[in-house]
């Protein structure tokens, strides 16, 4: 399967006041091109490069989810349906050196010694675009002359925008929970949003923590063409690999433990100062009512009700409340993502892959 990636400059610095009209004005345009040129049945990185820290946690998860809505909206008019899209936010600045922090958020040079063999990499033709083109490549980045492809420089607007410096608590356990079949551009931004929450140690001597509850036994029973529904265990698998192409790793490098028979996978990141694990849930409440020791908990607008109960169970037991962070709404030219049917939203729900899957095996 062919890699393909895209570096975009971002806007600096960024903004609560930062649109997602602005953003479609500067960006849809290059992503329409990259994604056009884009092969089928391949993977398509998007690196939105700025200054990410430090954490503004409301910020940085509506950027990507406005970023992944331009994708799904210029996939909407294309053929470009299979291309797995995933958007990165990569830590950079012009006028400093990113070092490494205590958070997920990957450095330009960090991003760059990802084993990965680009078959293209696209970048903004404008001298900001080669900066950061040039750090890339500086930072480690084996990439041939014949695979690079210039973009028409960026425009990117500078007037009304003011640096926030508002700095979100991280937490050192993190809990996020879903069914996770066949894993979408949904399920990338929450589990992304959820990543951006945690707090790194220095050290593997006392790991961060963020907890995947991947619905299994009854939470399954009433879910359209089950037949079509991927395992417990290559749903885990999926989400791992994402989180190992987050991170810039590879998979086949990195140490897992199963526990049980199947009822946890974990799998151990940033020399072991984060250890993820995927814990397999039959109700709505998984480990968060078994387990105190939780500081945080990542949800959508559909699940918000699910959390206010968690929580009421957690304070019935004397322990004190998840704190509750909600990601934003992916929307297609105005529309939230699976608000309907018949638009282009629905055919990456995992209803809609299934029932595609289901007509193509004669179910």
């Amino acid at each position: 399967m062919e890699d393909t990636l895209v570096l975009l400059p971002g806007l600096s610095p960024l903004s609560t006041s930062l649109s997602r009209s602005l953003l479609d004005a500067a960006y849809r345009e290059p992503l329409t091109y990259v994604i056009s040129k884009t092969p089928s049945s391949s993977k398509l990185t998007i690196a939105f490069a700025a200054p990410f820290q430090p954490v503004n946690w409301p910020l940085h998860q509506s950027l990507l989810a406005d970023l992944y809505s331009i994708v799904v909206s210029v996939q909407a008019t294309s053929a470009a349906i299979d291309v797995d899209t995933t958007v990165l936010l990569i830590d950079y600045s012009t006028s400093s050196k990113t070092t490494g922090n205590d958070t997920t958020v990957l450095t330009i040079s960090t991003f760059a010694s990802k084993p990965t063999l680009w078959s293209r990499v696209f970048y903004d033709g404008s001298k900001t675009g080669r900066e950061l083109l040039s750090s890339f490549v500086d930072g480690g980045a084996v990439v041939k002359k014949d695979k690079l492809v210039a973009l028409a420089d960026l425009t990117l607007a500078e007037e009304g925008r003011s640096q926030n410096d508002e700095v979100t608590e991280l937490y050192k356990t993190v809990v996020v929970a879903g069914t996770f079949d066949h894993l979408h551009i949904g399920h990338k931004l929450l589990i992304q949003a959820s990543t951006l929450l945690l707090s790194l140690p220095r050290d593997a001597s006392t790991p961060a923590r963020l907890i995947i509850g991947i619905s299994g036994g009854s939470l399954l029973t009433s879910k359209k063409y089950a037949s079509e529904m991927e395992s417990w265990r290559t749903r885990t698998q999926k989400v791992i690999d994402f989180l190992s192409a987050t991170f810039a790793l590879s998979s086949s490098h990195l140490r897992q433990e199963t526990i049980g028979d199947d009822e946890e996978v974990h799998a151990f990141f940033f020399g072991g100062r984060l250890i993820v694990r995927c814990v397999k849930i039959v109700d709505v409440y998984g480990p968060t009512i078994t387990e105190e020791d939780m500081d945080a908990i990542v949800l959508s607008a559909e699940t918000r009700k699910g959390g206010a109960m968690i929580n009421e169970k957690r304070v019935g037991r004397g322990w004190r409340k998840l704190q509750v962070h909600e990601i934003g709404v992916i929307h297609i030219d105005g529309q939230e993502l699976e608000s309907n049917a018949n638009d282009f939203a629905s055919k990456i729900s995992s209803t809609e892959i299934r029932r595609r899957l289901a007509e193509a095996h004669g179910a």
